[in-house]
């Protein structure tokens, strides 16, 4: 059951996509306003719900709670990252966000695995 019904796989793929527009929005509108200064993880912000979240949607239609955790904590993480580089400032808390997604990315597909072979 990898291609779901139409609406499904829609609706969440066009979630996950104007989640990914206003992140590109976010940040292109702050970093006009950082005089200059830019940001590897505000560049990236935008693409982590984009690839991680509209992609996967395409095939599977809603991702499992889990997954979806994941891809916004990673995104939140870029997204602080970004903002305490372009500040100018540094903490752990973003790496430990991005740990944390990267490892609730990892477990959502080992269930949606394990979902698939099951049924």
């Amino acid at each position: 059951m990898l291609f779901v019904s139409a609406y499904k796989t829609n609706r969440a793929f066009r979630i996950w996509l104007f989640l990914s527009l206003f992140c590109l929005l976010f940040a292109v509108v702050y970093e006009f306003f950082s005089f200059g200064v830019y940001s590897v993880y505000m560049l990236l912000f935008p693409l982590c719900p984009l690839l991680l979240g509209a992609v996967p949607a395409l095939f599977t239609g809603n991702m499992c709670r889990l997954w979806n955790d994941g891809v916004l904590l990673l995104s939140a993480g870029c997204l602080l990252q970004g903002i305490l580089e372009i500040y100018g400032t540094d903490s752990s808390c973003p790496l430990g966000m991005m740990l944390l997604g990267g490892v609730s990315v990892l477990l959502g597909a080992l269930l949606l695995l394990r979902k698939e072979r099951q049924s």
